[in-house]
């Protein structure tokens, strides 16, 4: 039988029990009128035998969690991973193999970046070699194990993730170091080298390196 119990906040609580409904069911409104035109609504659709299919919604099954370290083995047993990827792979798994995917979220990702800078004082590069690794490890695991892994925050990450802010050259300058930069390579062929390297190749060989060059 529906029962309205006014609350302390001044709503009014809806509570319906019924053998047609798999649990009792309860619903708060603002106002005692909408309370009550709602529990006659439903009575009459429950004297018909009919169940709002609102309220025949289960609550969703807890996620199961697994730990990085289990999630990175399955990837690598599962799929052609490349040799690169396992051993970034193999490099940052001892520091996250424990945590568990129930705790992954955008304020993880963020933290797990900014040790890279911190703690570890990685170049940008290898910041974002470890972090594409991780991600597409994650990637896989929202396709196979969706019931496992529901989200990626690694992909969250805005693009320059992997420079380092004033805040962390503050931090690494209290304790005695510097912030790392990317390294720009800048390799150009000198007048004798190119006219080496088209002394060898053929026609459209020649094309496309002129091209590229």
């Amino acid at each position: 039988m529906p029962s309205i119990k006014k609350t302390l906040s001044g709503t009014f609580q809806l509570c319906v029990k019924n053998k047609l409904l798999p649990k009792t069911f309860w619903a708060t409104f603002d106002t005692f009128e909408q309370d009550e035109q709602y529990v006659h609504q439903l009575e009459r659709l429950l004297a018909q035998g009919i169940v709002p299919a609102a309220l025949l919604e289960q609550a969703p099954p807890k996620r199961t969690s697994w730990t990085i370290g289990r999630c990175i083995v399955e990837y690598i047993r599962d799929n052609p991973v490349p040799v690169s990827d396992i051993k970034l792979l193999d490099t940052i798994r001892p520091q996250l193999e424990l945590i568990s995917t129930g705790n992954l979220n955008y304020d993880w990702a963020d933290g797990w970046i900014r040790t890279m800078k911190r703690d570890a004082n990685l170049a940008p590069s290898t910041i974002r070699h470890r972090h594409g690794a991780l991600a597409r490890c994650f990637d896989w695991m929202l396709g196979k194990h969706p019931d496992i892994l529901a989200r990626n925050p690694l992909r969250w990450l805005k693009r320059g993730f992997s420079t380092y802010t004033e805040e962390d050259q503050k931090v690494l300058a209290g304790v005695g170091r510097e912030a790392k930069y990317d390294i720009e390579r800048d390799r150009r062929l000198a007048p004798e080298e190119e006219g080496a390297i088209l002394d060898v190749l053929d026609d459209d060989e020649r094309m496309f390196f002129i091209l590229a060059a």
